[in-house]
């Protein structure tokens, strides 16, 4: 076995202790795990072991880099407790030192927004009504939920409004696109989508909703806006 190790956290969460030269991984862990510091090596060390019984134990001064995909490897220096650490906040969720779990479940609330204003769009063209950046973490699992309500001036045309999640590098992921024709042209109907999605990329996304008219000589109105994006725990 090398002297040297990479530890990587793959897309999906399951973190690979890396042979550093060759690339092959000697073991594969779940993210959920229990972290120890270690006396098994002279400079120190950090006994892992996961849910499901599979352990390693890392050697401090074995350890080149870190990576979290798709981001580039860090090349790793400090202490064992710097890579216990480490490991705790970006690798692991530490079973025997779980974050303290906040009220309302197994997701917390991390970000909500709102507009009750009355938008209006007579045209073909999608525009957006409501953007709201969120700051994600790679491997994270979250649900994104979105409230409005729906008028359409003509009951013999639709009214299109669509809701999605745009990364970072504008790849785009939608949460519905809802057709709206209604036999009332007067009061509003109201829609709430949800999706849960895990992030494939670290950084901000915009949370949208946009919204147009099936054909011209139509009026499409939006009002009663909230996104709510919730971090699975």
């Amino acid at each position: 076995m090398s002297a040297f190790l990479n530890i990587v956290k793959e897309i999906t969460g399951e973190v690979l202790i890396q042979d550093a030269i060759t690339k092959f991984a000697l073991k594969q862990l779940d993210k959920d795990a229990a972290l120890f510091t270690s006396n098994q090596f002279r400079d120190g060390g950090v006994w892992i072991i996961d849910k499901f019984g599979s352990e390693f134990n890392v050697e401090t001064s074995n350890i080149l880099s870190t990576q979290v995909l798709p981001a580039a490897p860090v090349a790793f220096v400090g202490d064992s407790r710097a890579l216990y650490e480490l490991l705790e906040s970006d690798f692991f969720y530490n079973l025997v030192n779980p974050p303290t779990t906040p009220i309302g479940g197994v997701y917390d609330e991390i970000y909500n927004i709102e507009d009750y204003a009355q938008q209006t769009n007579n045209t073909t063209t999608y525009i957006n009504s409501l953007t709201f950046p969120v700051d994600l973490s790679i491997g994270e699992a979250y649900k994104f939920s979105f409230n409005y309500a729906v008028q359409v001036s003509r009951t013999n045309r639709s009214g299109f409004v669509r809701c999605y999640v745009e990364s970072p590098t504008a790849v785009e992921t939608q949460v519905s696109e809802v057709v709206i024709e209604v036999k009332d042209n007067t009061n509003y109907i109201n829609f709430s989508p949800f999706r849960y999605i895990t992030a494939t990329e670290a950084g901000v996304h915009n949370v949208k909703i946009d919204f147009r008219c099936e054909l011209t000589a139509t009026v499409v109105r939006i009002k009663d806006q909230t996104i709510e994006v919730l971090k699975k725990i």
